[in-house]
């Protein structure tokens, strides 16, 4: 059901004007519910705010080629991904102001 809503998600911001700087904050909120916008003390889950949009991207595509130390759930979610979304999701991630 999530893999049906995110696709759905993915093909309606495909046609949004402007769609680069758009679909990049679409698609960096999915990573809000686990990463936040503040990291907890202590907490494995980094947040993703303020991260150095490289950095950033070149991590995810190590979780999508499985190439990532070690990775239960980021693998499965990153592979959903191509490589445009990955860097627009970083670009947008890395703007965001970390609380």
């Amino acid at each position: 059901m999530r893999a049906l809503l995110l696709a759905a998600l993915l093909i309606l911001t495909s046609f949004t004007p402007g769609w680069a700087a758009e679909r990049g904050e679409v698609l960096a909120g999915t990573c809000r519910g686990c990463h936040g916008l503040k990291s907890e003390p202590g907490s494995p889950i980094p947040s993703l705010a303020g991260m150095n949009a490289k950095t950033l991207k070149a991590a995810l595509l190590k979780f999508k080629t499985n190439k990532a130390a070690a990775s239960t759930l980021m693998g499965r979610i990153m592979r959903g991904y191509t490589e445009t979304d990955i860097t627009l999701m970083a670009n947008a991630l890395s703007t965001r102001v970390k609380r």
